[in-house]
């Protein structure tokens, strides 16, 4: 499908690549796919779905040139963006996904977006500011890092969405999971079944939109490397309150391994 004639359908195609495990043939397709094809958003789809083989330093460097070149279309600055995210802290890349974030517009909502998945903490700040943002895919990547940073601060912001189910621009699942990830509490085995109620008792949850929380919820646990609660648990039995983490413990980063025990980087597993 990434030689399909039809330009939507090579860009969501490449797509379907984005975090796997890249084998030599699929990343040589994207790599002709991210260098010559004639539309925009199927290149910036095919650099993102690269984000597996910026340790290649001849890749990153050709993703960082397209980023820095404003010649080049939005999109595809974009998509080099969100495919650098897992080395969005080196010095040669983090100040080109902030001059793309000064751009407004489709090209900020790309850079929040390599932001928040970066999970470097250097970007937690740049996402208050746009919460409430008029740009509906603003927000919405405002919302994802409220919630990966955990912007407590900013949760009656985060709240306000849920009461927007109508709006045609349907945030409130993004406001849902944020909310789940930054409300204030301890983050704690025990205590997060507590978070689930009171998240109900607020929102008035639907049946997927408690999967959604729940899931949030766990990703909750696993930044804070404890295990999950609501992953294949079907006995519905009440969680012993357990000991905070030792103080000592950091939070998983990109490139640890994944808290769930499957053996891949996090950004690559449930860091996705």
């Amino acid at each position: 499908m990434l030689g399909s004639p039809d330009a939507e359908v090579r860009a969501q195609a490449a797509h379907s690549f984005f975090n796997q495990e890249l084998d030599p043939k699929a990343r040589g397709a994207l790599l002709a796919v991210a260098r010559s094809d004639a539309d925009a958003k199927a290149r910036g789809e095919a650099w993102a779905s690269l984000a597996d083989a910026t340790e290649d330093a001849g890749i990153r460097g050709e993703m960082l040139a397209v980023l820095s070149d404003p010649a080049r279309d939005v999109y595809e600055r974009g998509g080099a963006a969100v495919g650098l995210y897992g080395v969005a802290d080196r010095e040669d890349v983090h100040p080109a996904i902030e001059k793309l974030y000064e751009e407004g517009g489709h090209a900020r909502a790309k850079a929040l977006e390599a932001m928040w998945r970066s999970l470097w903490p250097h970007y937690s700040k740049f996402f208050a500011a746009h919460i409430e943002d008029s740009d509906a895919a603003i927000a919405r990547q405002a919302l994802r890092g409220a919630g990966y940073f955990q912007l407590t601060r900013s949760i009656d912001k985060i709240a306000a969405y849920f009461d927007r189910d109508d709006d045609e621009d349907d945030l409130r699942e993004d406001a849902l999971f944020a909310y789940a990830m930054a409300m204030p509490g301890q983050t704690t085995r025990g205590r997060i079944r507590g978070m689930l109620r009171k998240i109900d008792d607020l929102a008035q949850l639907k049946p997927e939109e408690a999967d959604l929380v729940m899931f949030a919820l766990d990703e909750r646990l696993r930044l804070h490397g404890l295990e999950p609660v609501f992953q294949d648990d079907a006995s519905g039995e009440e969680e012993v309150e357990a000991p905070p983490p030792p103080a000592a413990a950091a939070k998983t980063g990109r490139n640890d391994p994944c808290p769930c025990g499957s053996g891949k980087k996090y950004k690559k597993c449930h860091g996705a």
